[in-house]
This record gives C-alpha cells, sequence and structure tokens, in this order.
C-alpha cells in the first residue's frame, strides 16, 4: 500500500499508480488481439480501483486541482474501457 511521506509536503498526482493506468488505456486504444484486450481491461479495472483507492486516502496530501485533474482522466478511461467492453467485446450495452 502506498505510504507518502507525512512531513507537510503536498503529493503529486504523478507516481507510479498514476502512470500505471495511463499507460494501460493507452495500449487498450490500439490494441487489436481480442485476448490482450481482455487482459487489458481486466489490468486497467484493477489499476483505476486502485488508484481511486490511493486518491482517496491520501486527498489531504494532494493538490486539489491535480486531484480533479486526474479523476477527469480516470472517467475517461471507464468511458474507453465501456465502450472496448460493448463495441470489441460483446458485453450488453448499459447506458
Amino acid at each position: 500500500m502506498f505510504s507518502p511521506p507525512d512531513d507537510g509536503r503536498k503529493l503529486s498526482t504523478e507516481n507510479a499508480s498514476g502512470q500505471r493506468w495511463r499507460s494501460l488505456a493507452d495500449e487498450l486504444r490500439s490494441a487489436n488481439d481480442i485476448g490482450r484486450i481482455r487482459e487489458l481491461v481486466m489490468q486497467l479495472e484493477e489499476a483505476i480501483f486502485n488508484r481511486q483507492q490511493e486518491l482517496a486516502l491520501n486527498a489531504d496530501k494532494i493538490n486539489k486541482s491535480e486531484i480533479e485533474h486526474e479523476e477527469q482522466g480516470l472517467r475517461k478511461a471507464l468511458d474507453l474501457m465501456l465502450e472496448v467492453k460493448t463495441k470489441k467485446l460483446g458485453f450488453p450495452e448499459i447506458r
């Protein structure tokens, strides 16, 4: 689990877990192999879940505008994942 330093500094949202969900989303955008797409969807779901928990647990140590900006990106990644699930993996539409 992520344990930030408690020395009064504000943390940045740019860390390994923030980069992980972004790189998975980027790879998912360009993936064509159905097997790889399934793997990426599962990994991205986990990375987003973990990152949202991390942001919530450390919200008092991260600049609020950085959190808002990252949350916008997380929503876009979730929209991408939903689109891929329905258009490429045959999941039913939920919207």
